[in-house]
């Protein structure tokens, strides 16, 4: 008789399904609205939900955080279908190519996001500049390792570097459900409009640094009882909610909204 598959390998399933999901909602959010207000003349628009982002007059940070926009959204589309195409050598080919433009895109992305922060800061000061700095060096040379040791055919160094860079690219979207669900709960605990607040600082870090520590986990693969995977089905389900939950408030309340009206529709 068949073993049954464990309760979580069909929460893990579950929770890489919805991700996927919302983070491509995210991409073609970010990539219709904020990549839209570029040929609509329209880049007072990316000061809505982030303020002083767009600063008029100011050439060099609004291409850098422009670049840092629309490589992200490839980040976030075609992360998932790495995992995918990487697994047990499907579509190697494919996972080649793709692998190549998602390394240049968090490379760009990185130093876009730099760039501006150079030029421009955080809109949540040093303590923002600084986790949201670190976060781009991060990016930058996790995309380069995984490119330099898929070179040197040193493959077990090149998943462990992508399995990192992919846990950093899927950041910026984390930050996103975190605040949104983290507003909704407490009614704003810990924030403030100046993103100076308590929370608003503790997320300049959170929104990567636990990512990194589970990649850790992830690649170092430690032998898991019973007792370790019932825990992990409950974990991964709860996730699932969660991502589920708050993919559903923004895409209601922002997401969908905002591409409709960038697109005309309705």
């Amino acid at each position: 008789m068949e073993s049954p598959i464990p309760l979580a390998d069909y929460t893990k399933r579950a929770l890489y399904a919805v991700t996927w999901i919302s983070m491509t909602c995210f991409a073609l959010y970010i990539a219709i609205f904020y990549g839209g207000a570029i040929p609509a003349h329209a880049l007072e628009d990316w000061n809505l939900l982030l303020p002083d982002v767009y600063v008029k007059g100011a050439l060099v940070q609004t291409a850098a955080i422009a670049a840092h926009f629309i490589a992200g959204a490839v980040l976030l589309a075609i992360g998932p279908a790495q995992i995918i195409t990487g697994h047990h050598g499907i579509t190697p080919k494919l996972h080649r190519v793709t692998g190549r433009i998602y390394a240049a895109a968090a490379a760009f992305a990185g130093f876009g996001g730099l760039t501006y922060i150079a030029l421009q800061g955080t809109v949540g000061g040093t303590v923002m500049d600084i986790g949201f700095s670190l976060y781009g060096l991060s990016v930058i040379v996790a995309a380069l390792e995984t490119y330099r040791n898929a070179r040197m055919k040193r493959f077990d160094r090149h998943r462990a570097w992508a399995i990192r860079l992919v846990a950093l690219a899927v950041g910026s979207w984390l930050f996103r459900l975190d605040y949104g669900l983290w507003l909704k709960a407490t009614h704003g605990l810990g924030h403030s409009q100046s993103y100076r607040g308590p929370f608003d600082q503790i997320m300049a870090f959170f929104f990567y640094v636990p990512n990194l520590l589970i990649a850790e986990l992830i690649i170092r693969r430690p032998e898991q009882s019973t007792w370790s995977r019932a825990a992990l089905g409950v974990v991964t389900g709860t996730a699932t909610v969660l991502v589920a939950t708050s993919t559903y408030l923004f895409g209601a309340s922002s997401w969908w909204p905002h591409i409709a009206a960038r697109l005309g529709i309705g």
